[in-house]
């Protein structure tokens, strides 16, 4: 049989459906609107929707003004960059959130529009600085210019790559993606341009150290390269180097129909499958407007939770290990698999879940699972967690390494976008879960755990205490089940339609996973692939904070701070 040649997937263009859609309700118009409109009378704003809130298309030169007022309002929160390659043009697209006060409406979205020819628009670093990471990955995935960026290097690909991956018209030719020069960059042994070596003390001039800390250094946790200067014991400059596990997720998205990509999610953050799951499946369930048994709700809080709680024991141990405590590593993970026992015998596997889907769950629940396994397992982690907190907790050595140790104040973590237990340990009582509320959880009581210092030890304390109120909320689940059994029973699934399209539009959700806000700013263009698929990954602008709170701690302090980020690589490099 003669072999058929491979044709190359046309590239997608927006088509134009053969009925107009209904058009979306109009959006909220803030209580705030004249104010805004009064204060940058010059600017031409028009006010429409990003799913059901606020967004406002205005030029690209009026972008930093009208962010700037916003932040002024009580918007401090950069919570997304997002880029759409439009065909002639890019659309930008900025969701801005509050951490620090309440805000109405909880968010708001910022979007203007850019030539292809010539994509540029002014930065947003003087106002907040973790822009820095979001702007670049867009410099880097798309090729827009940020116009006065300190610091427009490439952040995900190298440097000599050529052209840029998340454009609908870019090419797919091994022999171009990189330049001739890839083999003598990869292997070079200069120091990075960003570091600064030099110092100048008491009219002497000396040059610090340049050392590199992975990729392959057990305590980064994966495969994570830090770029340091150092003199002696101290840190005098910090940068990240990441992308060894870039595996452009976001374009697998956009290539994958949106049932074929549940189970690539499970890739993202590793120790969070049944999060990443969700905030897929949410988004596109919320473009569909469906209406979900309300059992399917109960279960997913239910396997949320327990992977909440699997994940934390990892950081338990894991951050033991990192201040020299070895006999928690083996406790943790000891405990951890009985929760892995349990999604074993729930989905059949025991990391990569895909046990969510679009509409509901893979499976009902056992029938004996809730009282053989998951009720014995709280009670039985209510006491371990006592144990795994004496051990530690009440360790002298422990807290020598972690109290007042980079202490991390409220504004640093707001201005960098950072989220979930490093927030909430530097006091800003900010969770997903009761901010913005998805499944059930305006349905069940639990406290927000916060610290007073915001110092390594706060963020240990927090995942502690946060552990304990998921068996809290655990047990409601429990008790909600089991109550309503008779009558739910084998209600696990949404009437879906046989092939999934979500129609032309823009949505954007989000969840709290253990690092804290995961969201998905979803595209539609009317077929079963996403038009953009952008993921607001929360491990990435945790890490954005060390150069700044890396600087002068001590090699081995900075090794036990970074431990208190609990990022996965697997989500920061995307």
């Amino acid at each position: 049989m003669a072999e058929v040649p491979l044709s190359p997937r046309p590239p997608r263009t927006l088509r134009q459906a053969a009925t107009a859609p209904e058009p979306p309700p109009p959006p909220p118009t803030p209580a705030w609107d004249a104010d805004l409109r009064a204060a940058c009378a010059g600017v031409e704003l028009t006010l429409v929707g990003l799913g059901d809130q606020p967004c406002y298309e205005l030029p690209a030169a009026a972008l930093a003004e009208v962010a700037g007022w916003l932040r002024a309002r009580g918007y401090d929160y950069l919570r997304l960059v997002s880029t759409v390659d439009r065909g002639t043009e890019f659309e930008l697209v900025y969701l801005l959130g509050g951490l620090s006060a309440a805000v109405d409406p909880a968010w708001v979205a910022l979007r203007c529009r850019v030539p292809r020819e010539a994509p540029a628009v002014p930065t947003l670093t003087g106002l907040w600085r973790g822009a820095d990471w979001l702007e670049r990955e867009q410099h880097d995935l798309m090729g827009i210019d940020y116009e006065g960026h300190p610091d427009p290097r490439r952040i995900l690909l190298p440097d000599c790559w050529v052209g840029h991956p998340l454009r609908k018209d870019y090419i797919w030719d091994s022999d171009t993606m990189v330049s001739e020069v890839l083999a003598a960059e990869l292997v070079s042994d200069e120091p990075s341009e960003s570091l600064d070596l030099s110092s100048d003390e008491d009219g002497l001039r000396t040059e610090d150290l340049a050392l590199n800390m992975g990729p392959q250094h057990p305590s980064t946790h994966g495969v994570l390269r830090l770029r340091l200067a150092v003199d002696g014991e101290y840190v005098r400059s910090c940068d990240p180097d990441l992308g060894f596990l870039h595996r452009s997720f976001e374009k697998l998205g956009e290539l994958k129909t949106y049932v074929n990509g549940v189970p690539l999610t499970d890739r993202w953050d590793y120790l969070n499958a049944m999060g990443n799951n969700l905030v897929h499946c949410q988004t596109v369930e919320t473009a569909l407007g469906l209406e979900l048994p309300e059992r399917v709700h109960w279960i997913r809080m239910l396997v949320l939770e327990l992977n909440r709680l699997a994940s934390h024991l990892i950081f338990f141990g894991t951050y033991g290990l990192d201040v020299g405590a070895q006999t928690p590593f083996l406790y943790c993970f000891r405990d951890r698999e009985r929760i892995l026992d349990m999604f074993e015998l729930l989905c059949g596997a025991r990391l990569t879940y895909h046990y969510l889907r679009i509409g509901g769950v893979a499976a009902e629940l056992p029938r004996n699972f809730l009282s053989d396994y998951v009720r014995p397992f709280l009670g039985y982690l209510q006491n371990q967690l006592d144990e795994h907190d004496a051990l530690l907790s009440g360790n002298s050595i422990f807290l020598e390494r972690t109290v007042g140790v980079s202490i991390w104040s409220p504004e640093l973590c707001i201005d960098y976008g950072v989220t979930g237990p490093c927030l909430r340990a530097s006091g800003v009582a900010y969770d997903v879960r009761r901010a913005l509320p998805y499944a059930r959880y305006d349905q069940v009581e639990f406290d927000i755990p916060i610290g007073q210092n915001g110092d390594s030890f706060d963020r240990y304390a927090v995942r502690l205490a946060e552990a304990r109120q998921s068996l809290r909320i655990l047990e409601q689940v429990c008790d909600w089940l089991e109550a309503n059994d008779a009558e739910t029973r084998g209600q696990i699934q949404a009437k879906t339609p046989r092939a999934i399209k979500v129609p032309e539009g823009e949505w954007y959700t989000c969840v709290e996973t253990p690092r804290g806000e995961l969201g998905l700013h979803l595209v539609g263009d009317g077929t079963e692939r996403p038009w953009r698929y952008k993921i607001r990954r929360p491990s990435y602008s945790n890490l954005a904070v060390m150069p700044e709170v890396g600087r002068d701690l001590k090699v081995a302090d900075l090794i036990a701070v970074l431990g208190t980020t609990d990022v996965v690589m697997g989500e920061v490099d995307g």
